[in-house]
């Protein structure tokens, strides 16, 4: 591994967890406690979620406008609480932290997730040894991951971003970073393409596969 890549940032849900038909679930039952009976199916769900939730799909799809997303966020952790058995690691994920652990490159997470939900999930896991930084809450992508670039001290091209969803990858784009696309989460690999990542990759075994084999030296 070439010494230049120093810091791996990554986002969490759609990326490392999934949580696909865990959210889905949690998208009807926001529905009917809303009293709305047009459920739009999962693939409209995935279509227009976004980083902007609120505006892209449940305002759009009939929740209440004067709903907040503390409303929903208090909704979800109740759901994800009782059904948190349904939702996995993707294949890969311990495979490559610990591939970053072993090559002494930090590691990140830079996540919408309520903060304190995301701290949960990776102590559920076990995954807190793995990660030097770690901000939920992260609405704002771009300023979140120059946060973290700042907090390792940390030049933007030695450092690599993995989402899996459109409005991420496309707001740091002009931080330099290098961008890494994944197209096993919420965004299909045409609609990631649009933001013209440095990479794209089908599954976390190949992002290892592509840190073996690219010369990250600019």
């Amino acid at each position: 591994m070439n010494e230049e890549l120093q810091v791996f940032i990554s986002d969490w849900d759609g990326t490392l967890f999934n949580s696909r038909q865990l959210a889905y679930g949690l998208v009807k039952v926001i529905f009917e406690e809303y009293g709305i009976k047009e459920v739009p199916t999962i693939e409209v769900y995935l279509r227009d979620v976004s980083s902007n939730y609120m505006e892209s799909f449940w305002w759009k799809h009939g929740v209440p406008r004067e709903t907040t997303a503390d409303d929903l966020n208090k909704i979800r952790k109740r759901y994800f609480d009782e059904h948190w058995n349904k939702a996995k690691l993707y294949l890969g994920a311990r495979e490559l932290l610990d591939y970053l652990k072993q090559h002494s490159i930090r590691a990140a997470i830079v996540s919408a997730e309520v903060h304190e939900i995301l701290e949960k999930r990776l102590s559920d896991f076990g995954l807190n040894p793995f990660f030097d930084y770690v901000r939920g809450d992260a609405n704002n992508r771009k300023e979140t991951v120059i946060a973290a670039l700042d907090y390792f001290g940390v030049r933007a091209e030695h450092a690599i971003y993995l989402d899996d969803m459109f409005e991420p990858l496309n707001s740091v784009k002009d931080t330099g970073i290098i961008r890494m696309a994944i197209t096993h989460g919420n965004h299909p690999k045409e609609r990631l393409l649009e933001a013209k990542p440095d990479f794209v990759v089908g599954s976390l075994y190949e992002v290892i596969a592509t840190l073996q084999k690219e010369s990250w030296l600019r």
